[in-house]
């Protein structure tokens, strides 16, 4: 189970705060309290607005998705994964991190008959009776494959396969539908989609994008995000940020 948005907030507002504090009393005293949830007009902090923090934690919460989706054979890479039924040229569905496995479902067999990823263009040609290996009675052996372009998805068989996609949900496009998020009265209290282990990681990056933005801690933001990215690494997902600026001297000291 995924840790609550607004426990995740407080950890990056925390970071957030440290930043801008010359002292530990300074920082203590601009901590968030549980009550401290405002309205988009208000913001909580001069430096990091509330939606503008609320909306980095999704948008590095989607980059932390993306990765794990992309990292074959990770455990949690399961968590992620939805099954499609597709015939032969149908739309691509969408999905952010690639295909898993392909299987017959529908021919009858008492096992999983799996499809083997091809090129489009040689599961064109072993759908071509041309190219197949006459059995009997005027019919040929079924060829087990599968490819996909761009834009469409093939396969060899005459009947729908499944397919595992691995992908998450968006993440809403209004204020309310954000802020809704990190309500924790909201009944149940949303989670993120993430399992807890990551959420060390998407605090630390959020925080870091967050100082990065400002533009006046960038070796601050720099070391956040080497830290998100160390965790990552840490945690078996393969995770690079690239930073495009070099860090100077803090204005803290």
């Amino acid at each position: 189970m995924g840790t609550p948005y607004f426990i995740i907030e407080r950890g990056v507002y925390d970071h957030l705060n440290a930043l801008k504090s010359d002292s530990v009393a300074n920082a203590q005293s601009t901590l968030i309290s549980g009550s401290a949830l405002v309205a988009d007009t208000q913001i909580l902090n001069p430096m990091y607005p509330q939606l503008r923090v609320w909306r980095q934690i999704l948008l590095f919460e989607r980059i932390i998705g993306k990765a794990i989706c992309n990292t074959e054979g990770h455990a949690r890479r399961k968590d992620f994964v939805s099954v499609q039924k597709l015939n032969h040229l149908d739309a691509l569905p969408s999905a952010v991190g690639g295909f898993g496995s392909v299987w017959d479902t529908e021919g009858g067999s008492p096992t999983l008959k799996y499809l083997l990823p091809r090129t489009p263009e040689i599961v064109i040609e072993l759908r071509d009776t041309a190219n197949q290996i006459p059995v009997q009675n005027g019919t040929f052996a079924e060829e087990f494959a599968f490819g996909y372009d761009g834009a469409r998805f093939y396969h060899t068989l005459s009947r729908q396969v499944s397919a595992e996609v691995f992908t998450f949900a968006s993440m809403p496009d209004t204020f309310a539908g954000i802020a809704t998020l990190f309500n924790p009265a909201t009944s149940p209290v949303p989670s993120s989609f993430l399992p807890d282990e990551f959420t060390a990681a998407l605090e630390y990056g959020a925080a870091g994008i967050c100082a990065m933005k400002v533009g006046t801690f960038p070796e601050e933001s720099n070391s956040l995000l080497q830290l998100a990215q160390m965790l990552m690494q840490e945690l078996g997902v393969t995770f690079k940020i690239p930073l495009d600026f070099a860090a100077t001297a803090s204005p803290v000291q």
